[in-house]
């Protein structure tokens, strides 16, 4: 019985999450701009974007070219909300970079003046940090790391640490 119970209640407590829309910012945009020109208030709003969810990224931009269409402090926090729940999502296509990933030689140009900047600056930059560091623990020497010849193979660990 108890386990029914159990069972009934997470079912419950499920539904208002099945029964959520799904949709994509350019479609919130075009609802909120319909709320707005239709003079709904502010408890409306908040409502309203309650029973959605987004399919994609809402980003800070787009969030704040949303912000005046937004009645009131409900709504805004319900839009904050909403932003909160679709930070894992992917972004809309229009805000991805047109650039695309570089190639295989651009990479491995990337990776060889990383590597050279650790080399120059490794000893400087471990200092930095046990400066940073507690009194106590400042008496411990970084033991110098010597780097791979090949761009391609980074130290995934530092000795000594």
């Amino acid at each position: 019985m108890k386990r029914f119970v159990g069972i009934l209640l997470l079912l419950v407590a499920a539904t208002p999450l099945c029964s959520a829309k799904e949709i994509t910012v350019r479609e919130l945009k075009e609802a909120l701009l319909s709320l707005h020109q239709a003079y709904k208030t502010d408890e409306e709003v908040a409502t309203r974007l309650k029973e959605l969810n987004l399919s994609e990224e809402l980003t800070r931009p787009a969030r704040s070219s949303l912000a005046q269409y937004l009645p009131g402090p409900l709504s805004e926090k319900q839009l904050d909300i909403l932003q909160g729940r679709s930070s894992g999502l992917a972004p809309p296509p229009s805000d991805l970079p047109d650039t695309p990933a570089p190639d295989d030689a651009t990479q491995k140009a990337i990776l060889a003046k990383a590597q050279g900047y650790l080399a120059r600056n490794m000893m400087r930059i471990l200092a930095l940090q046990r400066s940073n560091l507690s009194p106590s623990s400042r008496t411990m020497r970084p033991t110098p790391v010597a780097l791979p010849a090949s761009p391609s193979v980074l130290p995934t660990r530092l000795r000594g640490w």
